[in-house]
């Protein structure tokens, strides 16, 4: 009986070591996802600064057209920092949503080529 009990608080310790292994392993793992989001966050947060400044040097010529360009980035610049808050709230999408996140921007992208486009042809003309 001394030799079970023996071997029962030997056994309790590990456990308990393992548990704290465990503890300790997650915390390591929630600190790690939190720097990735904060990483995310300011890597969005650059690239909206960079999108704002190359529509704002694009739309310099002319004022009206420079002021909805400026509303544009704004706008822009606000839902990027909404996703970045997201992310450091640790509300990370899921990868499906990464995937629509990038469609949708390829196609802000190509919508945005074809207004500069279309700002550039009205430019000419007048």
């Amino acid at each position: 009986a001394e030799a079970l009990d023996k071997e029962y608080q030997k056994q309790r310790e590990e456990t308990a070591k393992l548990q704290r292994a465990v503890r300790d392993l997650e915390q390591k793992i929630r600190q790690a996802r939190h720097r990735r989001s904060l990483l995310v966050a300011r890597l969005a947060r650059a690239q909206s600064a960079r999108t704002v400044n190359e529509v704002m040097q694009r739309t310099e010529g002319s004022s009206a057209l420079a002021q909805f360009a400026r509303l544009e980035a704004r706008v822009d610049r606000a839902e990027a920092m909404e996703q970045a808050y997201d992310r450091l709230d640790d509300r990370d999408p899921s990868a499906e949503e990464l995937q629509r996140q990038f469609e949708e921007r390829e196609r802000q992208e190509k919508l945005q080529n074809e207004l500069d486009e279309l700002k550039r042809r009205l430019q000419g003309e007048g």
